[in-house]
């Protein structure tokens, strides 16, 4: 109808345009749909029909309205798209190292496990914990702890490179992601290099510290289902570490659980073996570098147990002190110890270690000055060495108990320097004589120079505050030589002498003779 009403030339005139327009709605109302109207106030002509005027405008912008509805709805789904990506990408990113978070871990391990080459292929997964972080938090903020988040995890980063995936799942855990391992041997060799970024200080503000680290190691087994069964695992190798003395890095073993929940039953029971005099003393010796001479011995606790036979500190320390019964076994140690020692040459020291449990209480200043008495050793043949535990949660009160130690003539060694939460500055504000080296960096320093370089820069930093200092871990005559050289003025490991029973301590002391390098040099 509407053609026909256009080309009937009776409507000619105003009724014949009214036509034509009403012909023109439906190409108008897309024109308007499509396209912004350049100018929709033209002047009408005199006497033309309002109607007819206003038609062509109205079905336009009708069409226009339509049309801006049409391109906001679309911009609208486009920048929702946008966003969803953006926050798919912020959720699977930890927001302050900027690496991949737990989810991120999840998925890529989910990925593995659906593989079909998941099964008879290595993929294997480090678990990194940094060591008493919490006291740095504590003691210089946590701005300082994020910072050092930071700055591990860009050094993380750089270390690994393109060999595995780096995630940080929350707090002070990190995690190493190692696909299509070829061998334990290799993800033996990620672990040491991440062993070594841990050794690495961090200026800040305050000074130089030294974070340590633990590490739990395990392979993705055929039959795991989801990242909880890998993870549990590397934790339970974590801890088993966390037991261990220095940077250690532990594989999950088969057996694993069950050997930790009997060490834990062992510590329930160690009040019962001091009861029962199951506990005794070893002592490892130190030597002068340059006179090749043994200054002192350490006593190191065993347990005779009679389930599990003769155990090392590490088996049992972590359960006293997680019971309680550290205190009374310290005592015992630093008692026994001191009545032992009165018996060799004078000229030759004892030192014992003590957990922040046992110098933190208030009577332990009078209970070692009676060892002391009640044993006739020489205050100066004494050596009371600590780790930087010690220091937290009151460091002014520790630092008034050194204070007393050495007025009474007994000395104090910071143990396990470049270990945890080690910061010089502690140098400098706490009254130390002496400090050993963890032998962490001795097993290092002869795999790469930069751990040489590193070891070499700490003992220069402890030599600038002139206090002497004890390597740890020596083992072969190579490590000797090189750490004379560095400038180190004692020494202590296996290949000086392993600890012996005391009843074999007057033995050793006179029938002792250096090894090649000290022995040269005297």
């Amino acid at each position: 109808m509407g053609w026909k009403w256009i080309t009937d030339r009776r409507h000619e005139g105003r009724w014949a345009v009214r036509g034509a327009m009403a012909g023109l709605t439906v190409p108008m109302f897309f024109i308007g749909a499509g396209l912004w109207p350049s100018a929709i106030d033209t002047p009408l002509a005199l006497g033309f029909d309002l109607t007819v005027g206003l038609l062509p405008l109205a079905t336009t912008a009708s069409g226009y309205r339509l049309g801006l509805l049409r391109r906001r709805v679309a911009a609208a789904r486009r920048g929702r798209a946008q966003n969803a990506a953006l926050l798919s990408d912020k959720a699977f990113i930890d927001p302050l190292t900027g690496l991949a978070n737990r989810e991120a871990l999840e998925r890529a391990v989910n990925a593995i496990l659906a593989g079909d080459t998941a099964v008879g292929r290595n993929d294997g997964l480090i678990l990194l914990d940094l060591d008493r972080f919490g006291h740095v938090n504590e003691t210089i903020g946590r701005a300082a702890g994020d910072q050092i988040l930071l700055i591990l995890a860009q050094r993380l980063r750089q270390a690994l490179g393109a060999h595995a995936s780096l995630f940080r799942p929350g707090g002070n855990e990190f995690v190493v992601l190692v696909p299509g391992t070829p061998s334990r041997g290799k993800l033996e060799d990620i672990a040491r290099i991440v062993g070594g970024v841990l050794r690495e200080p961090f200026e800040l503000s305050g000074g130089q510290l030294w974070i340590g680290g633990s590490l739990g190691v395990t392979f993705v087994k055929a039959d795991d289902t989801q990242l909880s069964d890998i993870l549990s695992r590397a934790d339970l190798a974590l801890r088993r570490s966390k037991e261990m003395v220095g940077n250690s890095v532990t594989f999950h073993e088969e057996g694993l659980s069950t050997q930790t929940q009997s060490l834990r039953a062992a510590g329930r029971d160690i009040q019962q073996a001091l009861d029962e005099d199951a506990f005794f003393l070893e002592y490892q010796p130190v030597i002068g570098v340059e006179s090749g001479r043994i200054r002192a011995m350490e006593a190191l606790v065993r347990w005779r147990d009679a389930e599990h036979g003769a155990l090392k500190p590490d088996d049992f320390l972590v359960q006293a002190e997680r019971t309680g019964a550290m205190p009374a076994l310290g005592r015992w140690i630093l008692k026994t110890a001191c009545r032992e020692a009165a018996g060799w040459p004078e000229d030759v020291g004892v030192s014992v270690n003590v957990s922040k449990h046992e110098i933190g209480a208030e009577s332990f200043v009078d209970f070692v000055a009676l060892c002391l008495r009640e044993a006739g050793l020489q205050p100066s043949r004494l050596t009371i060495e600590v780790t930087d535990a010690v220091f937290s949660p009151d460091p002014k009160r520790i630092a008034t108990v050194f204070s007393a130690l050495r007025r009474m003539g007994v000395r104090v060694a910071l143990d396990d320097f470049g270990v945890g939460f080690s910061a010089v500055c502690n140098l400098g504000l706490f009254p130390i004589d002496q400090i050993k080296i963890d032998r962490s960096f001795t097993d290092a320093m002869m795999r790469s120079r930069r751990d040489g370089e590193l070891l070499d820069l700490i003992l220069k930093t402890v030599a600038s505050f002139k206090i002497p200092a004890i390597i740890e871990g020596v083992e072969t005559e190579c490590q000797l030589e090189v750490v004379r050289a560095l400038g180190a003025s004692e020494v202590q490991g296996y290949l000086i002498s392993p600890p012996v029973p005391a009843g074999e301590v007057g033995a050793l002391l006179a029938a002792f003779k250096a090894p090649g390098a000290c022995a040269s040099a005297a």
